[in-house]
């Protein structure tokens, strides 16, 4: 990665005294690309967002090494990879394969891309602040919280670290009820899709004793109602038509199973969500943003989407993907992965997993979170402890793979 030498722009920083300031202070950070990538902060007051805090700019040689390193880093396929390929590279030879070059790549990045004076305001607000971060489509996959700002602080330990949306992504917000419905969407079965193939089972076979069978015991209303988990993974009538129709009046939903992410020279709204829907030809249909824009879905206020790639929006000009399109039909916040998610199958190739079924562990943390009343920080602290892990034994089963992928956007 290029040496780091961000060029920082000294702006006065803003006094708290004479601006309305939210119970937690909330620091917009915004990036943007024109040749190198530029930065602005500035923090959000009751009355809206106040004055530019700070400026900066990362060189685009930089933006460039943060882009090819971290994908490299990831199990998405390069060029010429096979999926198989693109896993091994990423569980075996990349930065997340070994908890040392995993550290050195948290404080490569966190050099290059944090300025010295948005750390410092960070440190001098009032109370934890959150911090929104909207990232240029080179930065898309950056795993902001793990980011070291010295030796032995990470960026979300001086903050709760979200993804922001645009200005420009409309907003119908719809307000549930807490104690709502809650629509599981986990690993529907894909119309001419065998279980080893591309669209195949991402969990396995259902079993009575898989750790998602808490999803069935622990949640009332839970849509579908089933009596065991066997009967709600790998369904076959979770269709576009049953999704719109469940997700109505709901409060949360959590969808596992696969996204396909729209292709680099394509348009955002061609990601799409795979479910049971066929076309007239019993030909397999996905489910697309341009679908979800256009038809009359009301995304609960918490959604979980985790898919490969579901929270990748805004790598697209555009930036109108499967989470913002979520935002645009009522989600207050969605959870979603900035990278391809490996199941655990995947996994097993960087070596013995014991008897622990790590995407079913970020599933049910990705749920937990959802249910209490801080969805950010409870998910923080989970990937906090994941990371303290990782560095201490270096287990496959914990790999920042999983858990650095999470990104929630609000």
């Amino acid at each position: 990665m290029a040496a780091p030498g961000t060029e920082l722009v000294a702006v006065p920083a803003p006094t708290w005294q004479t601006a309305a300031v939210p119970e937690t202070p909330t620091l917009l950070v915004k990036f943007a690309e024109a040749g190198g990538a530029y930065l602005t902060w500035r923090w959000i007051h009751d009355d809206g967002p106040g004055p530019f805090a700070g400026m900066a700019q990362v060189s685009a040689a930089q933006v460039d090494a943060v882009r090819d390193t971290l994908a490299r880093a990831v199990p998405d396929t390069l060029p010429g990879e096979s999926v198989a390929d693109g896993i091994d590279r990423a569980l075996l030879r990349g930065p997340f394969s070994h908890p040392e070059s995993t550290a050195t790549l948290a404080r490569d990045l966190g050099q290059v891309l944090l300025s010295a004076d948005l750390v410092t305001a960070l440190r001098q607000a009032p109370a934890r602040p959150l911090l929104r971060i909207q990232p240029s489509e080179s930065l898309t996959r950056v795993p902001w919280e793990m980011l070291l700002v010295d030796d032995a602080t990470t960026l979300d330990d001086l903050a709760d670290v979200t993804s922001s949306a645009p200005s420009g992504v409309p907003r119908h917000r719809v307000d549930g009820n807490p104690d709502g419905p809650v629509v599981a969407v986990i690993d529907p079965r894909i119309p001419g899709q065998s279980v080893a193939s591309a669209l195949g089972s991402v969990l396995g076979r259902p079993a009575d004793d898989s750790p998602l069978a808490v999803l069935v015991e622990n949640t009332p209303g839970l849509r579908p109602a089933v009596a065991g988990y066997r009967d709600l993974a790998r369904r076959t009538d979770i269709d576009r038509e049953w999704l719109c129709r469940t997700m109505t009046g709901a409060f949360r939903l959590l969808y596992v199973g696969h996204v396909s992410a729209a292709a680099a020279t394509g348009e955002s709204v061609d990601a799409a969500l795979h479910l049971c829907c066929t076309d007239d030809s019993g030909a397999h249909r996905p489910l697309r943003v341009d679908d979800l824009l256009t038809g009359d879905y009301r995304f609960p206020p918490r959604t979980a989407l985790i898919g490969c790639n579901s929270g990748g929006d805004l790598a697209h000009p555009d930036g109108m993907g499967l989470s913002m399109a979520a935002l645009a039909a009522g989600a207050q916040l969605v959870t979603a992965t900035r990278w391809a998610v490996p199941t655990n199958r995947a996994l097993s190739r960087a070596g013995d997993l014991g008897d622990r079924a790590p995407l079913e562990e970020l599933v049910l943390a990705v749920d937990a979170a959802h249910r209490g009343a801080d969805p950010v920080g409870h998910l923080r602290q989970w990937q906090a402890e994941r990371r303290a892990r990782w560095y201490d034994g270096g287990l496959p089963a914990d790999t920042p793979l999983l858990w650095a992928a999470l990104t929630t956007t609000i």
